[in-house]
């Protein structure tokens, strides 16, 4: 993927990593070697990433733009949700069609112990896309930050494997994290 106007972020520490988050998961040494093969766990102190930790871009998300399915989608334990349970259709007057999500529904079902999932949050926030763009500098890949949000002891995704390498960074809340070894060797899309 490729995005117009990218910054180009120079590491900023000494490690040669520009992201914080990098550095905590083991720097150079990780990138270098355990990127894609072995499960990396790291302790942030929480000023590290509090310009992330509200629920600023999820709320802009949900007030602001015209996120439809598969970008936003909300699961709970019977699986996803029908976006008719939360999504309010737009005809315009030229008879083009798009939803929005109604955020009054989705806290509702949020409360009701769903889970929220919004795709590219770094397309629709500055800060996280700058964080992005530093890892992106850090590890020579595309970088797409996807938020998840559960309330609650609420689980809504059991057991499953991603086609991709994933970096989790939990910014509130408690949750226990099971991580099992390599499911597949070259696993395909599901």
């Amino acid at each position: 993927r490729t995005r117009p106007n990218r910054v180009s972020f120079p590491p900023s520490s000494t490690e040669g990593s520009a992201s914080p988050l990098v550095a905590a998961l083991g720097g150079h040494e990780w990138l270098m070697g355990g990127i894609g093969n072995d499960l990396a766990h790291g302790h942030l102190e929480r000023s590290t990433f509090s310009n992330l930790s509200s629920f600023r871009p999820i709320n802009l998300a949900l007030a602001r733009h015209r996120m439809s399915q598969p970008r936003l989608r909300i699961y709970d334990d019977n699986g996803e949700v029908s976006p008719s349970k939360y999504m309010r259709r737009i005809v315009t007057q030229r008879s083009s069609t798009y939803d929005v999500p109604q955020p009054n529904l989705v806290t509702n079902l949020l409360r009701e112990g769903a889970s929220l999932v919004i795709d590219q949050l770094d397309e629709i926030d500055e800060v996280i896309e700058l964080c992005a763009q530093e890892i992106e500098f850090d590890v020579h890949e595309a970088v797409s930050v996807n938020a998840y949000v559960t309330k609650g002891t609420g689980s809504s995704f059991g057991a499953h494997w991603d086609s991709h390498d994933v970096i989790i960074l939990q910014l509130q809340g408690q949750k226990h994290w099971r991580v099992f070894g390599r499911g597949r060797d070259a696993p395909t899309f599901k």
